[in-house]
């Protein structure tokens, strides 16, 4: 290397101004259009129509008038499986499927189950099991939300229910 009055850290300074100024180069794009371009854009800006909410309007009226026109079949398609979908028959139009009458509700027995039952001075506490919840009830408490403690024995626990109904549960 010659020298020529220049430092070295003038040297490097130029040639990190030379790596900016050719990377500035490389990557910058050409901003510049042809005058051919903008021809184009004028002519079809012109030819673009203004759109109001009348038209909005009329296109909707005509697309409400043409579904109502279109008879709809059922869908044998279910959005959360892939693949195929399996057609669906259409139903009859003749045949009318009579209507089920629902069967008298059966009262729901409850999922409890007596686990213990503790004395202390002559009066009896239950331990009742069930849904996941543990009670520790005296006569007048509360089960479930649903059931008060109506009598406790030495071997079952009877619970009544808010419309009178008793269940008896027994040791096992």
């Amino acid at each position: 290397m010659v020298r020529s009055g220049m430092t070295k850290s003038t040297w490097n300074g130029l040639l990190a101004g030379g790596g900016l100024l050719a990377t500035w180069l490389a990557v910058n794009p050409n901003t510049t259009t042809p005058p051919a371009s903008n021809v184009a854009a004028t002519t079809h800006a012109s030819a673009v129509r203004d759109v109001t909410a009348d038209d909005l309007n009329a296109q909707a009226e005509k697309l409400t008038e043409h579904l109502g026109s279109v008879a709809q079949r059922p869908t044998g398609r279910n959005p959360f499986r892939f693949g195929r979908s399996t057609p669906t028959k259409a139903p009859a139009a003749a045949a009318v499927a009579p209507i089920a009458v629902p069967a008298a509700p059966q009262p729901v027995q409850p999922s409890l189950s007596l686990s213990g039952i503790a004395t202390d001075n002559g009066k009896h506490t239950a331990i009742i099991t069930g849904d996941g919840q543990l009670y520790i009830v005296k006569e007048g408490d509360p089960v479930a939300g649903r059931y008060h403690v109506a009598t406790v024995d030495s071997e079952a626990v009877t619970l009544r229910d808010d419309a009178g109904a008793e269940t008896r549960l027994s040791l096992h």
